[in-house]
């Protein structure tokens, strides 16, 4: 009995054995198949968190919110660039006559930025808003010296004087004939002598006799409107014109006046003379009692030279047509 109740416990005991070996080694293959869902588990996780990121558009807000205004200042800075670039290749080409190319190339810069012409224009005439030492100095300079002539300048009394011998008053108490009003790096005419001046405008009338750029000059300053009216540049142009025996000055104030109120040629031009006359042709074979008669007109131009020549030409051709042929000495 008690060999039996042994064996029976130790069979019991060696079921027990049996059973618990089994459960140990379960449980390594229920591990794994738990690690496997878990990672399973994950990996879908992570596909639909990067599906919800990529359709979800709150992730895009804060950049979407930022961009627009970039984007769009991007766009009108690139515009008027391209705007700007038109516009001047339109300029290029109107300079160079092309005008169609040039409407085509205004058009589309205007397109792109329509007050594109007044951008140009400022950017271009817009003065620098920090101004250089140099450059102030040299405004003031400017200012002073405008106030000085103002301070200088006495007022004209027609009845008193002509303005010649009043603008000799005037520049009898400065030191040059005029000033430079933009500060130069070379030499300033204004700082050759009033002896060079005179004998550079003697040049200017030459023995052409050219009045009209002597006149021009004048219009520069008041020292060269004085050293213009020079009585020894006009008493050579009158003797030039009525030779040496021209007379004295019993009858005129000046030079010039002379010059201007006693008849003279005029050599910066031509004298045309239109003819016109109706002379009667001949009566008709087959009508006697018809008679024609011709309407006949012609031009006769005449041009004549500080040195004597004259040049005559008899035409039927406009002036328009014929002027050319007189303007050098010898004749086409």
């Amino acid at each position: 009995m008690s060999q039996s109740i042994t064996s029976g416990s130790g069979a019991q005991g060696e079921g027990g054995g049996i059973g618990e070996e089994g459960e140990d080694q379960e449980d390594p293959s229920s591990s794994s198949t738990l690690e496997q869902s878990k990672d399973e588990e994950l990996a879908n996780f992570r596909a639909e968190w990067r599906k919800e990121l990529k359709s979800s558009p709150v992730s895009q807000n804060p950049v979407s919110s930022l961009s627009p205004s970039i984007s769009t200042t991007e766009e009108s800075e690139t515009d008027e660039e391209k705007a700007r670039q038109l516009f001047l290749k339109g300029v290029e080409n109107e300079q160079l006559g092309k005008l169609y190319e040039a409407i085509q190339f205004y058009r589309r810069a205007v397109q792109l930025v329509p007050d594109i012409e007044f951008r140009l224009y400022e950017s271009t005439n817009q003065r620098p808003a920090v101004e250089t030492p140099e450059r102030a100095e040299d405004e003031t300079e400017e200012d002073n010296l405008e106030l000085e002539e103002e301070e200088e300048v006495e007022e004209f009394d027609p009845s008193q004087s002509d303005l010649t011998s009043h603008l000799q008053r005037v520049m009898s108490k400065s030191y040059c004939i005029c000033q430079p009003k933009v500060p130069q790096k070379m030499t300033h005419i204004s700082a050759l002598p009033v002896e060079i001046i005179l004998y550079i405008l003697r040049w200017v009338v030459s023995s052409e006799l050219d009045l009209r750029s002597l006149e021009m000059c004048s219009s520069v300053s008041r020292g060269f409107y004085v050293c213009s009216r020079d009585s020894e540049i006009w008493r050579l142009v009158c003797v030039r014109v009525w030779g040496v025996n021209c007379g004295g000055l019993s009858e005129y104030k000046t030079w010039r006046e002379m010059f201007i109120l006693r008849p003279r040629l005029h050599f910066n031009g031509c004298y045309i003379s239109k003819t016109t006359y109706v002379r009667s042709g001949e009566n008709s074979f087959q009508d006697q009692f018809y008679r024609p008669w011709h309407f006949v007109q012609y031009f006769r131009y005449l041009r004549f030279f500080p040195e004597g020549l004259v040049l005559m030409l008899t035409s039927t051709e406009e002036p328009t047509s014929c002027l050319g042929q007189l303007k050098t000495r010898q004749m086409r």
